[in-house]
């Protein structure tokens, strides 16, 4: 697998509000900050941003903000879990269409009914499982 090149998960939405001007600030920081390897992300006040959305007085505005980042921070902070669980589920596809073309092709198998074939190919895979 290839390094990462973004900032390190997990991240979070921070919103506050700025007291000279009434406006409240939405962005998405990383939880652990490693100040070294973010100097990129490094605002004036010390913080740290993988990005900041608008900014506004609207409590309308303000919600529809933070929903985005909150979005955005659960996407991210669960992609790596989520393509990891769908390349398995993938994997286990591949297995089974490899079963069913097996049961589809051998002649004690012929003329099993499709919950029939999918029963001997579920057996033969959780075989496979106990075995490895």
């Amino acid at each position: 697998m290839t390094a990462r090149k973004h900032t390190a998960l997990p991240w979070k939405v921070v919103s506050e509000p700025n007291f000279d001007n009434g406006l409240v600030y939405t962005s998405i920081q990383p939880v652990n900050v490693d100040a070294e390897a973010m100097k990129a992300l490094a605002m004036m006040n010390g913080e740290f941003h993988v990005c900041r959305m608008s900014h506004t007085a609207a409590p309308w505005r303000f919600n529809y903000y933070r929903a985005n980042a909150a979005f955005i921070v659960d996407a991210c902070n669960s992609y790596y879990q989520m393509r990891d669980a769908l390349a398995a589920k993938d994997a286990e596809i591949e297995r089974l269409r490899a079963a069913l073309s097996e049961i589809a092709t051998t002649e004690e198998y012929r003329g099993l009914s499709a919950e029939e074939a999918m029963g001997v190919a579920q057996a033969a895979l959780k075989a496979e499982r106990v075995a490895a």
